[in-house]
């Protein structure tokens, strides 16, 4: 999956550094590291879920549950507690609470996004964030998840299938 990944970045790299004629090194390094931790991160996950079922089906049906609730549904799990708590009405987004950033890091490709900031130099200007200051409203919070998705899954699969009868 690293070559993949690789090779399709070296040609966006290429194709975008020809078309604004310009290369950015750092940002191109900060990309290509942080996308391989995301490749790993889903390798973690896919790995660590099918150690822990005996069964392919029960393991592709656990991989795609969790592509769907992570990817697709995470983002109503926060907007749906939100609503709860402020009793069945969504506030301004500048009113949300908080704790909404750090729930909403927790799908692998929304820790990616905040974390490839955490690494890109500069300012970069139009991305939207929290105006609050918490330890956990930095980019940094992104890489801490990949980084939890990546070892957790693993360990969980490890210890499941080191503890299986084969």
């Amino acid at each position: 999956m690293a070559v993949p990944t690789l090779v399709g970045l070296a040609a966006g790299g290429a194709l975008g550094s020809v078309l604004m004629g310009e290369f950015a090194a750092p940002a191109f390094a900060a990309l290509l590291v942080t996308s391989l931790l995301f490749v790993m991160t889903y390798i973690s996950v896919v790995v660590g879920l099918s150690a822990l079922t005996g069964s392919t089906s029960r393991a592709s049906m656990l991989t795609i549950g969790f592509f769907v609730v992570f990817e697709f549904m995470w983002g109503a799990v926060s907007y749906g507690v939100v609503w709860l708590t402020n009793g069945f009405a969504l506030p301004p987004l500048s009113e949300f609470p908080n704790w909404v950033f750090l729930v909403n890091q927790v799908p692998p490709s929304a820790a990616f996004t905040t974390g490839l900031t955490a690494f890109i130099p500069g300012d970069i200007s139009g991305v939207a964030g929290p105006d609050f200051e918490a330890f956990y409203a930095t980019p940094w919070v992104g890489i801490v998840m990949l980084v939890f998705w990546l070892v957790v899954p693993l360990a969980i699969g490890y210890w499941r299938f080191s503890n299986a009868d084969l």
